[in-house]
């Protein structure tokens, strides 16, 4: 659009070229007129009104290049408004434990945003596997009820998974490996849908206690890229 305005500018500048000054200069409108009438005629009829017009499509010109400028500081303004305002989720505690029937993991999810979530909906379970590069795009499972969760709240998800005795003796002694993994699925204020992936492994300290410890691929989230527990 800027062009096309530029463009006629040049045009009217042309026009007033082309046209007045032979008009002027040449002489041959003015055969019958004085020069000095025929010059204050050639300002009044050409180039007075090619010369406002020329300033109407130069302001237009400016005027639409200002517009553009306060359209694009509106979007930025809007977008690091979204930024500021939009809820965040992350896994803020995860913990695993044992006992003679199987494992049963802890999943705390927080929301750091200042605004709340909505739809939230929390998927969690657990894998035993002889496969210890597990991914995440295994992941499929029902999920759980909707929610809200507000500024600073959090929401907890628990999940047993029974393990035979010859299971759990193999991930209890390293021979195996145990999984807990899901997604949180949520709506933030502005309607936008969101989702945190998240993959952790059960560890056995020095110590004897266990936890959770990200996993070589780790949790992947549309929020904050690389969220892990510490």
């Amino acid at each position: 659009m800027q062009r096309i305005i530029l463009l006629a500018a040049i045009v009217c500048v042309f026009a007033v070229v082309v046209i007045g000054l032979p008009a002027a200069i040449g002489g041959s409108p003015c055969d019958d007129k004085q020069i000095g009438a025929c010059v204050r005629d050639w300002i009044k009829d050409v180039l007075l009104p090619a010369a406002a017009l020329l300033a109407a499509v130069l302001a237009g010109y400016f005027a639409f290049g200002q517009m553009k400028a306060a359209q694009a500081q509106l979007s930025l303004a809007q977008n690091s408004s979204r930024v500021q305002l939009r809820a965040y989720l992350s896994v803020s505690q995860a913990d695993v434990n044992f006992d003679d029937r199987g494992a049963f993991a802890k999943i705390q999810v927080k929301n750091s945003g200042t605004t709340p979530s909505y739809d939230v909906d929390i998927r969690l379970w657990l894998t035993g596997t002889n496969d210890r590069n597990y991914s995440l795009e295994q992941v499929v499972q029902p999920g759980t009820s909707p929610s809200v969760l507000g500024p600073g709240g959090t929401a907890i998800k628990i999940q047993r998974h029974d393990l035979t005795a010859e299971q759990l003796s193999q991930i209890l002694d390293g021979r195996a490996w145990l999984f807990v993994h899901g997604y949180v699925t949520f709506a933030d204020i502005f309607s936008e849908s969101r989702r945190l992936d998240f993959l952790y492994e059960a560890s056995k300290e020095a110590d004897g206690h266990w936890r959770l410890k990200t996993t070589r691929e780790g949790n992947r989230s549309r929020d904050l890229p690389g969220t892990a527990v510490p």
